[in-house]
């Protein structure tokens, strides 16, 4: 009989808790370095590598949009993890700028920068460590909606607070991992306003 554990196992044991993070949304996420600094500490031989396309390039086109490719190895185990490219409201990048509709009017997409595939690629590598098994449970909640993002005049308000408390936008910006004010999720306005009242 067998005793060793799979690599899933030894995975799947280990607790992630102190590294959680959550997102301005509320879902739960790892960083990568400490998702990756977890997976050495058990298997120190582990390595990760990213897919190129034809012609070099890491990353992969086609008309749904631009993904990335991670694979991990660990000893004779493989995982390969394919993810999305995706703006802050996780609406899928391609090559060129388009535009959708929603309720609310036109909503733009800025075309996909080296940035945004290096963001994808990375997120990439924690979910395919996920499919190894660390952390897994962590994303049992990641399937969302886009969510919408709060309106002209909650802006406003938000700016004028900021005003009012004598804070710095980058500092508000930086507490609430936001890249603008404008892209604060609009089911976070009551609890983001009662955050600005608690600070003095």
């Amino acid at each position: 009989m067998n005793d060793k554990k799979t690599v899933y196992e030894t995975l799947r044991e280990v607790n992630v808790n102190s590294i959680v993070r959550v997102d301005q949304g509320g879902f739960k996420y790892l960083p990568w370095t400490n998702c990756w600094a977890l997976l050495k500490g058990k298997y120190p031989q582990a390595t990760f590598h990213q897919h190129l396309n034809d012609v070099g390039d890491a990353f992969f086109v086609s008309a749904m949009g631009v993904e990335v490719r991670v694979t991990i190895n660990i000893d004779d185990e493989s995982q390969t993890f394919t993810h999305p490219v995706l703006n802050s409201i996780n609406k899928a990048m391609k090559l060129d700028k388009y535009t959708y509709t929603t309720k609310k009017g036109d909503r733009h997409v800025e075309a996909v920068s080296s940035f945004d595939i290096n963001t994808a690629r990375m997120r990439a590598l924690v979910k395919c460590a996920a499919l190894m098994g660390l952390g897994i449970d962590v994303f049992s909640d990641e399937l969302k909606p886009e969510m919408e993002t709060v309106d002209s005049k909650q802006l406003q308000e938000i700016t004028n607070k900021i005003k009012e408390k004598g804070m710095k936008i980058s500092d508000v910006t930086t507490a609430w991992n936001l890249p603008s004010l404008a892209k604060l999720h609009a089911v976070n306005f009551d609890n983001f306003m009662s955050w600005m009242d608690d600070n003095k």
